[in-house]
């Protein structure tokens, strides 16, 4: 592969060292060029695909730079060539949220983290989404892998090229999703052919907040009651939430030694329900300040320094 791209100005850009893969491409460091970073696709992309990125480029801003890996030009084979990749902001000293949900994860890698901090960055991470929502854009593709934090908490979003997006009319969709974000009336979908809505991604925010409150467990994953066995996807579809009180009346139960949804505020218990259990799903912003309040609200345990739980439990 050629080392050498050209940028929409036809100005050559040298590619640096691999930094990773993914499924569609790989990303690289551009020589001279510190704070950004090239992501080539391992096939040309379509031109339906092409012809969004140059749309993505043309639509940055500050905010969205400070929010998001968000395409800041492409690039092309030759001067006026086929369109190869694109070039977007460097994420420097991140790991995927994830790296979060579990102690032994969060002790190698984020080892002054505790509980607060990974409920600012659920606090953050809905921002980032609003903030998605309020330029118009849906983010379709939510979940803890296409998401970055850094040790001060703060977020960016991956995979900006597949976000959905319309222009003068025309919308460029986003065909990929994990099952486990994806909300009952998409379950079994074919992406490909729907139009996506910020509802949709309202569920999959509220999948990744929860995972960062309950250690990384999936709201849907429990012990079903009834006979037969139940996928993840299957309890998803029939809003089978298996956390709460009335978990039962879903033929659900939560794991067991798992956080209980009464262990954290009214506020916040009344969201994931409506999350989960109803079509009003909360907005993005509706989740920052009961989760910034929350963390505000926290006692220190006298049996061990690093654990902390809300104020209002014994």
């Amino acid at each position: 592969m050629s080392r050498i791209f050209y940028n929409s100005q036809s100005q050559p850009i040298q590619l640096g060292h691999k930094i990773g893969t993914g499924g569609e491409g790989t990303v690289y460091e551009i020589s001279g060029q510190s704070d950004f970073v090239a992501k080539i696709y391992h096939e040309p992309p379509e031109p339906e695909k092409a012809e969004k990125l140059i749309v993505l480029s043309q639509l940055r801003n500050d905010r969205l730079l400070n929010l998001a890996a968000w395409p800041v030009d492409v690039l092309r084979v030759e001067a006026s060539g086929q369109l190869a990749g694109f070039v977007m902001k460097k994420i420097g000293q991140a790991e995927e949220v994830h790296a979060l949900h579990s102690p032994k994860s969060r002790l190698r890698k984020f080892p002054e983290a505790s509980w607060a901090f990974l409920i600012y960055v659920a606090a953050n991470i809905a921002r980032a989404v609003a903030t998605m929502h309020e330029h118009g854009f849906i983010v379709g593709d939510l979940n803890p892998k296409n998401i970055l934090v850094t040790h001060q908490a703060t977020v960016a979003l991956l995979d900006c090229d597949s976000f959905q997006v319309t222009v003068d009319g025309k919308t460029f969709r986003c065909e990929g999703g994990f099952p486990e974000y994806l909300p009952p009336e998409l379950q079994g979908l074919s992406l490909r052919d729907v139009e996506r809505s910020s509802g949709h991604d309202c569920f999959g925010l509220a999948v990744v907040i929860f995972q960062l409150l309950f250690m990384g467990r999936h709201p849907f994953s429990g012990k079903y009651l009834g006979s037969g066995e139940m996928t993840l996807e299957e309890a998803i579809r029939a809003s089978r939430f298996a956390f709460g009180a009335d978990a039962a009346t879903r033929e659900m139960q939560q794991p067991p030694g798992t956080l209980p949804l009464e262990a954290i505020p009214v506020s916040l218990n009344d969201l994931f329900r409506r999350a989960f259990l109803s079509a009003d799903r909360p907005q993005p912003q509706e989740w920052i300040e009961p989760l910034e309040s929350l963390a505000k609200s926290l006692k220190a345990c006298d049996l061990h320094t690093g654990h902390f739980y809300f104020n209002e439990l014994t």
